[in-house]
């Protein structure tokens, strides 16, 4: 009986070690796994953050620009006699299309051009202010020979009486309508004018450069 229990005391003694050791793996392990993916985690973090910087300092690339040149104007101007303005005009426009709708009918954009050059008198075109005007002019004419239409400008302002009679007849509109849901007034509502000035294309011309402008 003594030999068994000195015999079991020592298996168990000798079975100690080993099961501290399978503990000992498996802690090492979990911290590994701890430790790989926390670097994984801190690789991809910084890789997002290297990317992110990237992006911030990559160059905006500027869309091209769309030029045409027409051939330069002499013009006899208004008002006083015997002066003239030498013009050259370019234009800039969205896109080829424009351009191939304004060379398409170039003999009016022309004319178009030289009758808005020769109404205006030579103080009006010797200030900043009054070239700005007539390339504005130039623009919103020239788009309109192509097909562009301008949106509509605001309605002006009325007296109180007039605005008086206006709400009157709008509430007699509204009770038209109440009364027979077919009949309507005909007359556009602010929602419907909101809806259509947001659908207003802007201009295909973007803007009129003037190479030259001398007058004499």
């Amino acid at each position: 009986m003594a030999g068994n229990e000195k015999a079991n005391t020592a298996a168990a003694e000798g079975a100690k070690p080993k099961g501290g050791k399978k503990k000992l793996i498996i802690v090492l392990a979990v911290v590994l796994l701890i430790a790989a993916g926390g670097g994984g985690w801190f690789f991809m973090k910084k890789q997002k953050a290297g990317d992110d910087e990237a992006k911030e300092e990559a160059p905006v690339v500027a869309k091209a620009r769309i030029f045409l040149p027409i051939d330069p104007f002499t013009v006899n101007l208004s008002g006083e006699h015997n002066r003239f303005a030498q013009v050259a005009v370019t234009f800039e426009v969205n896109n080829s299309q424009t351009v191939d709708s304004i060379k398409n009918i170039m003999p009016a954009v022309r004319s178009k051009v030289l009758r808005l050059i020769s109404a205006k008198q030579p103080a009006e075109l010797l200030t900043a202010d009054g070239k700005e005007e007539l390339a504005l002019e130039i623009a919103t004419e020239t788009a309109g020979l192509i097909g562009w239409e301008p949106e509509a400008p605001p309605p002006r302002k009325r007296n109180s009486k007039a605005k008086n009679s206006a709400a009157q007849d709008e509430e007699e509109d509204e009770d038209d309508e109440s009364a027979d849901p077919k009949k309507k007034s005909g007359k556009p509502t602010k929602k419907a004018k909101s809806k259509s000035a947001s659908r207003a294309k802007p201009n295909p011309i973007s803007d009129v450069h003037f190479s030259q402008f001398i007058i004499q």
